[in-house]
């Protein structure tokens, strides 16, 4: 396991705090020409289910970014993909999701303000998932009521009526 210093925790804050307020100002610069503009900030999946790793990683931390104001908190979600990282099986990835997506919520206080981005293809093989098991994930985040859901890619052979009516 990696140990790191008291430096690198300041320098991993900084930066952090850096990050954020380059996007608080571009969200002023754009809200004074467009004030109906809406902002949400993308976020790695470690800033809700390991915090540590993500101000180490990627300077993210979410419960710094609420006090940006943005609109969306984007929380990346993508479960292949974190199940190849975590060397977890598919179905351990789900319930971890439904999770992620309720201390999220938790987080940042209001479900509307939290975006769970899902994949629809595979990023290995750029085959595209199967809709039984983007329907089954969708569900799932889903029971987190209020919250908002993006796929990504978009895919024309997905049901929007289907999703609508879950």
């Amino acid at each position: 396991t990696i140990q790191y210093t008291p430096e690198f925790w300041r320098w991993a804050t900084w930066k952090n705090k850096r990050l954020l307020e380059v996007a608080r100002r571009l969200k002023m610069v754009i809200k004074r020409k467009r004030p109906e503009a809406k902002f949400a900030l993308n976020l790695m999946y470690e800033a809700v289910s390991n915090p540590r790793y993500a101000l180490a990683w990627f300077s993210q931390n979410l419960k710094t970014a609420i006090e940006g104001g943005f609109d969306y908190y984007a929380i990346m979600a993508y479960h292949r993909q974190i199940s190849e990282e975590l060397e977890q099986d598919i179905m351990q990835t789900k319930f971890m999701i439904e999770e992620m997506t309720s201390d999220a919520v938790n987080i940042v206080g209001e479900p509307q303000k939290v975006l769970i981005k899902l994949q629809t293809i595979d990023w290995k093989t750029s085959i595209p998932i199967s809709n039984r098991e983007l329907y089954d994930i969708l569900e799932r985040v889903g029971k987190v009521k209020g919250v908002s859901m993006a796929i990504f890619p978009y895919r024309v052979d997905i049901s929007f009526k289907k999703l609508r009516d879950m």
